[in-house]
């Protein structure tokens, strides 16, 4: 089966976290499938972009499947907003002429957001070649920007609201890694049977032969703590100000350490926050290769995982992080009011409301003061968990089971 996948936010291992997409593209070019994914050459997400010269297009071979790099407008960074949307117009207009490009033709295109603006080329491509489109939903927007705070009378919105209905309706099927998203999908009159769940996942080749930490790194992590980790993007909606809050009211505990690894345009707050309450117990490090995340995840003694409380969640969550936490044999500490509630559901490790630091706090000591039978039983399951429902290989499977139903050949 030929497959191309659109992403305008893809990236590759040497270029950036590789992520959703480079994974399942894998998995599916070891099961024999000849596999694209196109991307964007000039994405803020890559730590070091391809340089295509003077050429428009540059194809490389990445792990049995060809990755596709497409030259679109640069910009600075994420918040350099109207370039950035530049960036995605030029994409949509660059994808709608790919039949032209490579002589042998897709049975199916899976076409993903979080950028909706791309949807239109993918749409038009698909009619010009005569094959079906799947549309990958990985963050429900405009929902979330407006839940974030954007008036949905903004005339971008209503642009994003209109493209979201077209695409619902116009693809040949939904798949999305939030999985009660059909329950939002449903008001633009969508049946259950056009949509299916795929969750991220993490590859378990990594976790089989981890890269280790730098020494300049472990040197930096304590050997004799209770470590109460994250890892992955220092955003607002990521609720880390209450992780901080948490580690603000155990500060005097001294065999307790909280670590936060990562980046992002929140990192800096945070920073200012624990210095603000006093909390020497709060190790910040920053973003590290992905390969090395198994590793790091090693050092914790458990991991951390919060939200905002929102009505958002109410569809679930879409966390990169939940699968490679499950498969590091490490209790979980879940701070969500979703409905969505694997921790719980795995028994691998405690669930509590989102935004609380008081019983965040509480969980962290009660995990502590198990014995470490009772946290590695938790850690156990969750590693189960993670094997049997999230393997890039089982979900690879998963759409490719997706693509006969809907009859792409």
């Amino acid at each position: 089966m030929n497959v191309w996948v659109i992403n305008h936010y893809a990236s590759t291992l040497q270029t950036g976290f590789g992520g959703r997409w480079y994974y399942l593209s894998k998995e599916m070019a070891s099961m024999g499938h000849h596999v694209r994914l196109f991307a964007s050459a000039n994405h803020h997400l890559l730590k070091n972009k391809p340089d295509l010269g003077v050429e428009s297009i540059l194809e490389e071979k990445h792990d049995g499947f060809s990755f596709v790099w497409l030259k679109t407008k640069n910009y600075k960074n994420a918040h350099s907003k109207l370039e950035r949307l530049y960036s995605e117009f030029h994409f949509q207009k660059t994808i709608k002429s790919l039949h032209n490009k490579f002589e042998e033709k897709p049975d199916v295109i899976v076409y993903s957001s979080p950028s909706l603006v791309g949807y239109n080329g993918a749409y038009i491509l698909s009619k010009k070649i005569g094959c079906k489109l799947i549309f990958d939903i990985r963050d429900l927007w405009p929902l979330t920007l407006i839940e974030m705070g954007v008036s949905k009378y903004h005339p971008f919105i209503i642009y994003l609201s209109y493209l979201e209905k077209k695409a619902y309706n116009s693809c040949s099927h939904i798949i999305s890694n939030w999985p009660y998203a059909i329950n939002y999908i449903k008001k633009y009159g969508i049946i259950e049977s056009k949509f299916d769940w795929i969750p991220n996942g993490f590859s378990i080749s990594e976790f089989l032969d981890p890269v280790e930490l730098d020494k300049e790194i472990i040197r930096l992590i304590p050997n004799d703590k209770f470590i109460i980790g994250y890892t992955g993007t220092l955003g607002h909606a990521n609720a880390l100000e209450s992780f901080i809050k948490a580690a603000s009211l155990l500060k005097r505990n001294k065999n307790i350490v909280f670590m936060i690894v990562g980046s992002g345009k929140e990192k800096q707050n945070l920073v200012n926050q624990a210095d603000k309450l006093g909390c020497s117990n709060i190790l910040f490090l920053d973003s590290i290769d992905k390969k090395k995340i198994p590793s790091l995840l090693n050092y914790f003694s458990a991991c951390y995982v919060g939200f905002l409380d929102i009505g958002l969640y109410k569809y679930g969550s879409s966390l990169t992080k939940l699968p490679e936490y499950l498969a590091s044999n490490k209790p979980i500490i879940y701070a969500s009011s979703s409905i969505f509630q694997p921790i719980k559901e795995y028994k691998a490790g405690i669930t509590i409301p989102a935004e609380k630091p008081d019983q965040i706090a509480q969980a962290i000591l009660e995990l502590y003061s198990l014995d470490e039978s009772s946290r590695q039983l938790m850690g156990i399951n969750a590693h189960s968990a993670a094997v049997s429902n999230y393997e890039y290989k089982i979900l690879a499977n998963r759409l490719i089971s997706i693509i006969n139903k809907i009859g792409a050949k």
